[in-house]
C-alpha cells in the first residue's frame, strides 16, 4: 500500500503529527504521543491505517499504564492488543521500522508478566528496555 498523502503532499509517517508522536514517545512522553497520534487517527478514512496508528496508540498507552498509573496487569493487556494490531503489518511498514519496535515491546511484554500486579511491581520495570520507534533506513540510489 501506498503511504496516504496528505493535502501538503507529505506521506502519514511524515505528517507532523506522526513524527511529533514518535518524538514523544521516543522522549518517554507516552500520553502525548498517544494524543498526537490520536489526532491522525480521528480523520483517517483508510480501515489499514487507522488499525496501524490504533496499534501505535495502544503500545505506547501501555506504557503509560505502566510507568505513570502503575498498572502492571492493564499494561501487559494494553501492550498485548498493539502488538497483536502491529503483528498484520511487515517489518518496514510506510517507512517505519516496525519490526524492531514490536520485538522490543514484545520483550516487554514478557517481562511486564513477571511483575508483581502491584504499584511496586510497576515500579520495578527497567525503563530503559521499551523500544524507540525509528524510521527505517533509506537505501540511497545506484
Amino acid at each position: 500500500m501506498a503511504p496516504i498523502i496528505d493535502s501538503s503532499g507529505r506521506p502519514l509517517t511524515q505528517q507532523p503529527h506522526f513524527v511529533l508522536g514518535v518524538q514523544m514517545h521516543n522522549g518517554g512522553e507516552y500520553y502525548e504521543a498517544h494524543e498526537a497520534w490520536e489526532e491522525l487517527w480521528r480523520d483517517e478514512e483508510d480501515d489499514a491505517l487507522r488499525i496501524f496508528l490504533q496499534g501505535l496508540i495502544q503500545v505506547t498507552s501501555a506504557f503509560h499504564k505502566l510507568f505513570f498509573q502503575r498498572e502492571p496487569v492493564g499494561a501487559g493487556r494494553l501492550l498485548a492488543r498493539g502488538l497483536a494490531k502491529l503483528a498484520r503489518y511487515p517489518g518496514d511498514y510506510l517507512g517505519v521500522a516496525l519490526e524492531p519496535f514490536r520485538q522490543g515491546a514484545a520483550a516487554c511484554g514478557e517481562a511486564i508478566a513477571k511483575l508483581a500486579p502491584t504499584k511496586e511491581g510497576a515500579l520495578a520495570f527497567d525503563r530503559s528496555r521499551v523500544p524507540e520507534l525509528r524510521m527505517a533506513a533509506q537505501t540511497p540510489p545506484p
